[in-house]
């Protein structure tokens, strides 16, 4: 199982385990008849004026190749849908972020 931090509406994101991008762990994965499958997994939220370009890019990638070859629940217009929200997402981000200066 696979794991693609959320970029929200407000710009931030999620960081998996203090890696800053996505890395293997150890998670427990609980089931039961009443709520399904429920996995554990520890992220921190990363304020989106912290949210580095390599994180950007990193969820970019692994949202696009979940399109590409992930299960059933990613293709069609649902895959669509998740490229779509996370355009409109990177663009908020961008636009929240503080311009880095340049030093010329």
């Amino acid at each position: 199982m696979g794991f693609v931090s959320p970029l929200n509406k407000d710009g931030s994101a999620y960081d998996v385990q203090g890696t800053g991008k996505a890395k293997e762990i150890e998670l427990e994965v609980k089931t039961d008849a009443k709520d399904g499958v429920k996995v554990d997994c520890p992220m921190t939220q990363v304020p989106a004026d912290k949210v580095t370009d390599e994180m950007l890019r990193d969820i970019i990638d692994k949202t696009q190749d979940a399109v590409e070859n992930g299960d059933e629940s990613m293709k069609g217009d649902a895959g669509k849908d998740v490229l779509e929200k996370l355009g409109e997402a990177t663009a908020r981000t961008l636009l929240i972020r503080p311009r880095k200066k340049r030093v010329l």
